[in-house]
C-alpha cells in the first residue's frame, strides 16, 4: 500500500551458477568485504524508499551486507525500509517502518 514511494526486489534464489565441482550455488550478488560469491539460498531483499534509483542500489547493496547490517542500516535511514525474506519457511523479518506497507487478508497493515 504505498504512495509516492518506490519499491526493489533483489534475491538469489532464481539466478545463480551451480559450480560443477562442488555443486556450491554461486550468487550474482557478490559481498566485496568477504570477496565471495556463495548464494545466501532463499533470500530476497525488498527496500521501499523515495525514488526507485535509491530502492534498487539499497537492495542489492543490503543484499551483499546480510540481514541483520542490513535492517540496522533501513533502520538508521530516513524514509527507507527493509523486508527480508530467508530460508526454507520463508521467515520474515521487516526494519522497524515496513509493516504499515503490508496489508493482511482483510486489507489492513499488519
Amino acid at each position: 500500500n504505498l504512495k509516492q514511494n518506490a519499491v526493489a526486489t533483489s534475491g538469489d534464489y532464481e539466478n545463480v551458477v551451480v559450480e560443477e565441482k562442488t555443486e556450491r550455488l554461486l550468487s550474482h550478488i557478490v559481498d566485496p568485504s568477504k570477496k565471495t560469491v556463495q548464494s545466501q539460498q532463499q533470500i530476497s531483499f525488498t527496500v521501499i524508499a523515495n525514488t526507485c534509483r535509491e530502492a534498487d542500489a539499497l537492495a542489492t547493496g543490503m543484499m551483499a551486507m546480510g540481514k541483520d547490517s542490513a535492517i540496522m542500516l533501513a533502520n538508521s535511514l530516513d524514509d527507507v525500509e527493509l523486508i527480508v525474506v530467508s530460508g526454507d519457511k520463508g521467515e520474515i523479518t521487516y526494519s522497524n517502518g515496513a509493516k504499515k506497507y503490508i496489508l493482511d487478508g482483510r486489507g489492513e497493515s499488519l
